[in-house]
């Protein structure tokens, strides 16, 4: 009896104390809350800005535009949504140029990085955010044959200190 209470000891210890891997997906949008916030990339002509909120237990708003740094004239700007649909979590991207939304589908999301995907659109084809800190921001855009650009945002206000814009605790 002592034997096999061993051998179960044992085992027990094993799975518990085997490395837990972090999921690869996220199951809900909270998963995403580290997104929130006023972001920038200060640049010596233009500065880009980044702006994310909660809006809905199935959603997050967000807007980018650049700004020239003479003159404060916006010269890009888009609207952005990250949603919960079709059993999926998707990036919605609206330029004024173009008639409708731009989706990209969540692909990955390990630890705070969340890598959106849209194979079939022209340029760019994939979001890659990173948090590096929490007062730095990392995007990836890329597409196909290794065209990409880098934006290194830093927080206006670093996450965890402007609380009234976080997501609440019954977000899907």
């Amino acid at each position: 009896m002592i034997h096999q209470t061993g051998k179960i000891l044992l085992v027990t210890l094993m799975i518990s104390s085997a490395p837990v891997a972090h999921a690869d997906t996220c199951s809900s949008l909270k998963d995403l809350n580290w997104l929130i916030g006023d972001w920038f990339d200060p640049g010596e002509q233009k500065t880009f800005n980044e702006s994310w909120i909660y809006s809905s237990g199935d959603s997050y708003s967000g807007k980018g535009w650049t700004m020239e740094t003479t003159t404060g004239e916006i010269s890009f700007s888009e609207s952005m949504r990250i949603l919960r649909q079709d059993g999926g979590i998707y990036y919605l991207v609206k330029l004024p140029e173009n008639d409708g939304e731009v989706g990209f589908k969540l692909v990955r999301c390990p630890d705070q990085e969340a890598i959106f995907e849209n194979r079939e659109h022209d340029f760019p084809q994939r979001l890659h955010y990173e948090l590096i800190a929490k007062d730095q921001l990392q995007v990836t855009v890329s597409g196909e044959e290794g065209k990409s650009f880098v934006l290194d945002l830093q927080a206006k206000v670093p996450a965890g200190e402007g609380e009234e814009d976080a997501a609440p605790a019954n977000i899907n």
